[in-house]
């Protein structure tokens, strides 16, 4: 049998067969490749700023976490209920990326002390004396998923807005 096989292997037809095989293969992986490098990465495009799949999908993990809170213990979200969750999300930054368009072309900002103050005001950040504790910040800012660079940037944003 494996004689046999040798001797179809030794034939030029054979030969031809297998190097338009490789050829073949070789085509199929780097069209593949070529495929996926030149692809975009944002979601959604609003206006000049893109939604980028990194924002959707941090802030799709966070309101997620929100959602489920509510459930009852040890149940998992439904298929129906992450749906929901990922097209509000995707709205709502939408949104948010509509009107931070808009506050920029109105030159609309919010100065860095007015931002401090209101932070260091938020009952969430304030101990049981009335002053800012920065610990309280950093673990509410560690139990959302959140850097405090991005949430100085969502209250900047928020703040502008109103």
């Amino acid at each position: 049998m494996i004689s046999s096989m040798r001797r179809y292997l030794e034939t030029w037809y054979v030969r031809a067969f297998f190097l338009v095989m490789v050829a073949a293969f070789v085509l199929w992986g780097v069209g593949d490749m070529l495929r996926v490098v030149g692809t975009s990465t944002w979601v959604a495009k609003v206006g000049g700023t893109t939604i980028e799949i990194p924002a959707v999908e941090a802030d799709y993990r966070r309101a997620l976490s929100r959602a489920s809170r509510d459930l009852p213990t040890g149940q998992e979200p439904s298929a129906e209920l992450r749906r929901t969750v990922g097209e509000q999300t995707l709205q709502r930054l939408i949104g948010q990326a509509a009107m931070t368009q808009e506050l920029r072309d109105l030159r609309i900002v919010v100065p860095d002390p007015v931002l401090v103050a209101t932070v260091r005001k938020l009952p969430a950040f304030t101990s049981s004396t009335g002053t800012f504790d920065r610990t309280r910040l950093e673990a509410v800012l560690r139990s959302n998923g959140m850097t405090e660079a991005g949430f100085l940037e969502l209250m900047r944003g928020d703040m502008a807005q109103r």
